[in-house]
């Protein structure tokens, strides 16, 4: 009998981040027999719903009193499943794990760490150690995280002594990135207008620079500011300097800057940047495969961020530095390179048999 007929895997997304790869998760399991149900947060229900997959919602913008409501629900939802499979990137997360595993300890508890990096500054660390220890396996979408050290904070490891840990190399950029380097070669003009009708301003032929936002303290209080005060001593002439927020990030006062609020779809905004800067994020990779010139900006070097530690682009912190990055110009990514990246963020092209394997076993 199909396992489909009997048991059920339940995959949990509150971040947009990782909805698509816990889709791509979800889809390879029902192509292989086995029932699944997504439930996710108001963001990445958005997500999940743009791209195709059916998915129960709950909400996620509750206040912290309420995340203990919200989590039992949560729970109650996923308690027919045999296998939980959960993001971590939200304190929810951690609640709803906890749960499971008092109430409903049958259930066997699959965390999601799809971040590429074992330090993340800014709280996401932070956040994902409670979750990651109350569960029974993590499966890291960088595969070279699976005996690496994770840290909550710098010079912190977390003891993962009891998990299961499980580099499943998972990514959609290997089946994405064709699609959008081909809208980035043939479409340019239409990508730039399009772009440009979102900001509500004219081509006037100027360089476009996306700056993409974030959504933690250390990006509100230190980055974005700093970025903002190096845009101030130099001559913007010529160039639209444009703020791509975080799907998750507050609103910032922009009044009496130079910086335009971008209101377009994260894929437009990317297609059509000539230049790219970025203080902290997990999407960097599509930035490089894009042979859009990027660099890491922020207060301070950058040494966790994967394309700094592998060399692929800069750090930036200063006003000469930034003038020097803004003379780039687009060139696309050589294979060496390409195949150099993929490594270094762990990204498996066979992750789907990786997963497979270790999901099959546990519905027996």
């Amino acid at each position: 009998m199909a396992l489909s007929a009997l048991l059920a895997v339940c995959l949990i997304c509150s971040h947009p981040g990782p909805a698509l790869l816990l889709s791509d998760f979800a889809t390879c399991l029902e192509q292989n027999g086995i029932r699944t149900k997504v439930l996710s947060g108001d963001v990445a229900y958005e997500t999940l719903v743009k791209g195709g997959r059916k998915t129960d919602p709950f909400p996620d913008n509750q206040s912290h009193s309420d995340l203990k409501e919200l989590a039992q629900k949560v729970a109650r939802a996923a308690s027919s499943s045999k296998c939980v499979i959960i993001d971590v990137g939200h304190p929810l997360s951690t609640r709803v794990l906890r749960i499971l595993s008092t109430d409903f300890p049958d259930i066997i508890r699959v965390a999601f760490y799809d971040n590429g990096q074992s330090l993340v500054e800014g709280g996401y660390s932070e956040l994902t150690a409670p979750a990651l220890r109350l569960s029974q396996i993590i499966l890291f979408a960088n595969k070279n995280l699976e005996d690496a050290p994770i840290y909550s904070a710098k010079d912190q490891p977390i003891d993962l002594s009891h998990q299961r840990r499980i580099g499943i190399g998972s990514s959609s950029l290997p089946s994405e990135m064709p699609r959008l380097k081909k809208l980035k070669e043939t479409q340019s003009p239409e990508n730039r207008a399009a772009f440009l009708a979102k900001l509500a301003i004219p081509d006037r032929g100027q360089k476009i620079v996306v700056y993409l936002g974030g959504a933690n303290e250390v990006y509100e209080k230190e980055a974005f500011p700093h970025f903002l005060n190096l845009l101030n001593e130099i001559d913007q002439d010529g160039i639209t300097f444009v703020l791509q927020p975080h799907p998750r990030g507050k609103k910032p006062n922009l009044e009496g800057t130079k910086l335009l609020y971008s209101t377009a779809d994260f894929d437009l905004a990317l297609l059509a940047a000539d230049q790219l800067f970025y203080h902290q994020t997990s999407a960097n990779l599509k930035f490089l495969l894009l042979g859009t010139p990027t660099s890491q900006i922020g207060a301070k070097k950058e040494t966790n961020d994967l394309l700094v530690a592998g060399g692929f682009i800069e750090s930036l912190t200063t006003k000469e530095e930034l003038l020097r990055a803004l003379g780039k110009s687009h060139h696309p990514i050589d294979p060496e390179t390409e195949t150099r990246a993929y490594a270094a963020f762990g990204i498996d092209p066979n992750w789907e048999e990786v997963l497979l394997k270790t999901v099959r076993p546990l519905l027996k």
